[in-house]
Order: C-alpha cells, then sequence, then structure tokens
C-alpha cells in the first residue's frame, strides 16, 4: 500500500524563483567569457597552423556558447514549471479540501 503523495507547495514555490537567479548568473558569466574571449581576439594566429586550428575549433566553440544561452533559457523554464506545479499543488488542495468540507457539511446537516 502506499503511504499517499505529499509536496510542499509553499517551499516549492518560493524555490522556484532561484531558478531566474541561476539563469542570471548563466547569462554573467557567459556574457564576462564572451567579452574577455573577444578582446584576446584569434589568439592562435593567422598562419597555416592557426587558421586549420580556427576551422576546427571556432565552430565547437559559437556552439557552446549557444549551449550556455539554450542552458539560461532552460533554467528559466524549469523555474517556471515549478512555480505552476505549486500553483497546481495549491489548486488541488483547496479543491480537496471544499469538497471534504462539503461532504462534512452534508453528514453532520
Amino acid at each position: 500500500m502506499s503511504e499517499g503523495f505529499f509536496a510542499e507547495a509553499d517551499r516549492i514555490a518560493a524555490r522556484s524563483g532561484d531558478f531566474e537567479v541561476y539563469a542570471e548568473r548563466t547569462r554573467a558569466i557567459a556574457r564576462s567569457l564572451e567579452s574577455r574571449l573577444r578582446a584576446t581576439g584569434a589568439a592562435w594566429g593567422s598562419d597555416e597552423i592557426g587558421t586549420r586550428f580556427a576551422a576546427a575549433h571556432v565552430e565547437r566553440a559559437d556552439r557552446a556558447f549557444e549551449r550556455i544561452a539554450w542552458l539560461e533559457h532552460e533554467l528559466r523554464e524549469v523555474g517556471t514549471r515549478f512555480a505552476d506545479a505549486a500553483a497546481g499543488y495549491r489548486s488541488v488542495e483547496r479543491d480537496a479540501r471544499d469538497r471534504i468540507d462539503d461532504v462534512s457539511g452534508r453528514l453532520e446537516g
């Protein structure tokens, strides 16, 4: 037999906002890294070896920045989903309480 399900909706709702902070940190780190990398320019040089290095690695570096941007977005989405889940739990609890009160009132009356 199951012991049931329990969720701390208030705690979930309160912590859901943390993901906005995580997303902002991710954005700040990405901007700082990108700024520093742009300031150094093409550190591998423009000779044949540097050109080959760039051909092999620049595209991968660009994809890494895209993933960081994706991570920022996903962190925000996770926070939203947690907030929505907390609201859903609260709604279900209210509905259940109202139904129990309704049945209880009918039994007493």
